[in-house]
């Protein structure tokens, strides 16, 4: 299934924001973000938050199916490299094509500014490494303790690791 993409503005917040909470919701620990925190957002501050990251979103017959965040730096030594996270595909178009799409518009789209792209996958997320392999990434290691995901009154936290994975074009 073909997905029409196209980068999201601050205009699309009403239209992302019940995509990305459900994303939230639906996997907690794979986001650095929490549904809790996003659901209390405002839409002027989600709109401040997309001026902040490159969303690409990818759209089935004018609806919102799916999103991804870019996040570069511009340091001339390090321009070439790009973070992809936070990729989500509504369950009703999963196992489509839908995911590759979206990918291979990202690759294209970006292609013509990065030529390295990096990004984490929970490392117990059998479906998300295999895809991402399928796409091309390669696995570079786990990162152990990468995100907190629970903490609870004593202090004590729980954590996922990530497997880290990379592209080179």
């Amino acid at each position: 299934m073909q997905l029409d993409c196209r980068m999201l503005k601050p205009q699309d917040a009403e239209m992302f924001r019940p995509l990305r909470l459900a994303a939230l919701q639906e996997f907690p620990n794979d986001f650095e973000s929490s549904h809790d925190a996003e659901s209390r957002m405002l839409v002027p501050e989600l709109q401040q938050l997309m001026q902040q990251h490159a969303i690409v979103g990818g759209f089935l017959n004018g609806q919102l199916k799916g999103f991804a965040i870019i996040d570069a730096v511009r340091l001339q030594r390090i321009a070439h490299r790009a973070r992809i996270s936070s990729v989500y595909i509504a369950a009703d178009v999963r196992h489509t094509g839908a995911a590759e799409s979206m990918m291979g518009w990202i690759l294209k789209e970006f292609g013509r500014f990065f030529t390295l792209y990096r990004l984490g996958v929970r490392s117990d997320n059998e479906v998300a490494i295999k895809f991402f392999k399928k796409m091309g990434f390669q696995e570079i290691g786990v990162e152990p303790r990468a995100m907190v995901v629970a903490q609870d009154e004593s202090g004590n936290r729980e954590y996922v690791d990530e497997m880290q994975m990379y592209l080179a074009t």
